[in-house]
């Protein structure tokens, strides 16, 4: 718990000292170490996305030069997590733009 806080600290000045906002809190393989939850980090910090890519051992053994996991692996949560969070960001993006459509420099 207190490593993940730690990352996240550092990554989250990383960001402000350069005026980038932070979107998303992605944990890969939650659940399979005790600590914090993306969930728990993303409402400490104020991050929106908050995403969980649950452990997927099949990911290990995949073959290299094979389709693509996400393609190829089609029935799978892990798969249907990275479309979602490809919708979230896209989602963030365009409300992003709306708020700031008037500005010239955006």
């Amino acid at each position: 718990m207190t490593g993940d806080r730690k990352r996240i600290r550092k990554i989250w000045r990383f960001f402000d000292t350069r005026s980038t906002p932070a979107i998303a809190v992605i944990s890969n393989m939650e659940g399979r170490h005790r600590g914090e939850t993306s969930e728990e980090l993303g409402q400490t910090f104020g991050i929106p996305i908050r995403v969980t890519i649950p452990h997927e051992p099949a990911l290990a053994t995949f073959q290299a030069g094979a389709a693509p996991y996400l393609i190829a692996q089609k029935g799978t949560e892990v798969r249907r997590i990275f479309f979602d969070l490809s919708e979230d960001l896209v989602e963030y993006l365009v409300g992003l733009h709306d708020e700031h459509e008037d500005e010239e420099d955006f």
